[in-house]
């Protein structure tokens, strides 16, 4: 089901999680095609665990703070990974996927504080392997919402995919000369992982994902 879509004039409010950052008119109609990142972006806005999203020092450097001692969990962006829609979004939908997994309560969170208390460190550093995994696969995950949005939108208005969803598309699936593109290598990863988890009768083990 589609949510309704998130504004330009949202982001900005100076009340909001979001409105220290320079999101545009244009990174907003990309953010509006992934529900996903839609529901990642409402939840961070409304958690009780997060503080306002920050300009990182480092211009090309993103991260997601984790709340501890007493202190919540903040999106901290440079201003170069803000620089174009197609930046945002790819940094919005891994840094929020961070968030997704590491705010109180998810399971990363759970499995990390677990490996400490046990004094476990292989458990600890699979914890945090995880966490960096599961930021990837949202970045592809909501890309590829973003395609099927395209192609949809396309097919009901009877045309063919514009120049830029075309490449978009390319590009993000490693088509032709994008196949060794980082977004095309994440793609190949994700997609060889769904494809092996579907052909086993047996769930996947942590080695093999």
């Amino acid at each position: 089901m589609n949510t309704p879509p998130i504004t330009l004039t949202w982001f900005q409010d100076s009340t909001n999680r979001f409105g220290n950052l320079p999101i545009t008119q244009a990174a907003v109609d990309l953010i509006n095609k992934s529900e996903t990142l839609k529901s990642n972006i409402r939840a961070y806005a409304t958690s009780a665990s997060t503080s306002n999203a920050a300009i990182f020092a480092k211009p090309d450097g993103a991260e997601y703070g984790l709340p501890q001692n007493g202190t919540r969990g903040q999106l901290r962006i440079g201003l170069d990974l803000l620089s174009t829609p197609e930046k945002t979004f790819n940094t919005l939908a891994h840094e929020l996927g961070h968030f997704k997994v590491e705010e109180p309560g998810a399971a990363i969170t759970n499995a990390r504080a677990n490996a400490v208390i046990s004094g476990d460190k292989v458990a600890y550093e699979a914890a945090c392997n995880l966490t960096e995994g599961y930021a990837k696969y949202n970045e592809v995950k909501t890309r590829l919402e973003v395609i099927e949005t395209n192609q949809q939108n396309a097919a009901a208005q009877g045309r063919a995919l514009t120049n830029e969803e075309q490449k978009l598309e390319d590009k993000w699936t490693g088509k032709g000369v994008y196949g060794q593109f980082p977004e095309g290598k994440e793609y190949s990863i994700v997609k060889g992982i769904e494809d092996a988890a579907g052909m086993s009768l047996e769930p996947l083990t942590f080695q093999q994902v």
